[in-house]
């Protein structure tokens, strides 16, 4: 993902009643339902496993890093720069 691509992607968290606004810092492993119907198969869930995990905190990191504003009540934290 480049820095523009990352940028984007805050641009569109930061702006109120965005659809990301809400959803940034959401866990997103019980969407099993809507996965299923998107992708019109009656067995697909989602994946949880460890290196999800770290790929989503990895890129949650690096959207705040960026400029993200972290999720309503969600801890403010340092981040090194």
């Amino acid at each position: 993902m480049t820095a523009d691509e990352l940028k984007d992607i805050v641009a569109r968290i930061n702006r109120p009643e965005s659809y990301s606004m809400p959803r940034f810092g959401l866990p997103q492993d019980q969407h099993d339902a809507e996965i299923r119907a998107a992708l019109k198969v009656s067995s697909a869930k989602a994946r949880a496993g460890a290196a999800i995990v770290a790929s989503r905190l990895s890129l949650y990191a690096a959207l705040l890093k960026v400029g993200a504003a972290p999720a309503a009540g969600e801890p403010r934290v340092q981040l090194n720069r």
